[in-house]
């Protein structure tokens, strides 16, 4: 299976698996982050705050590949989720509206969850040298 692929749908193994992983997801929320910040022009200033928080979660999740920032990404892509799909029901709680975006945003989410778990629990596993 193609490398980056793997990053999106595969089974993650391995303790390099669960980094690339990780860095592959960040690397799609900063160009999601920046699609954001671009659409925020037309679409509203306010989606410049979720254009600053993406990225910011982005490099935490890719500096620190901690659990923590995982379920923050995976919470915050649900909460973006929301707000779209209000947005695309006609309400306007100022967000962007693009549900396509929101369910990748989500689906990163996912991965960065089941990247940062399976890291963690590899490296608890894996006996000191």
């Amino acid at each position: 299976m193609n490398k980056s692929l793997n990053s999106l749908w595969g089974k993650i193994n391995t303790k390099e698996e669960a980094v690339k992983v990780i860095k592959d997801i960040s690397n799609g929320v900063y160009a999601l982050s920046a699609i954001t910040f671009l659409a925020s022009f037309i679409l509203g200033l306010s989606l410049i705050i979720d254009a600053i928080l993406m990225g910011l979660l982005a490099f935490l999740l890719r500096k620190y590949k901690s659990r923590v920032f995982g379920v923050i990404l995976f919470f915050y892509s649900l909460v973006v989720l929301s707000v779209t799909a209000f947005n695309r029901l006609g309400g306007e709680f100022g967000g962007g509206s693009n549900l396509i975006l929101a369910l990748i945003f989500v689906w990163f989410g996912i991965r960065a969850l089941q990247a940062t778990f399976k890291l963690h629990e590899l490296i608890s596993t894996t006996p000191p040298k």
